[in-house]
């Protein structure tokens, strides 16, 4: 696998996280799950830390 196709594999982990996270409720920030409900404020900073994450490795794919 190249080095973009990995790349491209954990934008689409990441980026699918992110959408499930939205959709779920809870969100996983690093081992530990965080739902809406019980701590938004550790919810909300794990859907920011997927999409800027994401995000990122979008850039990379895009300008190299």
């Amino acid at each position: 696998m190249s080095e973009q196709g990995i790349i491209f594999f954990f934008f689409l982990v990441l980026f699918v996280g992110m959408l499930h996270g939205l959709k779920s409720g809870s969100v996983v920030l690093l081992v530990h799950t965080y739902k809406k409900s019980e701590d938004p404020g550790f919810y909300w900073a794990g859907i920011a830390v997927a999409g800027a994450s994401a995000a990122a490795l979008l850039a990379v794919l895009i300008f190299g």
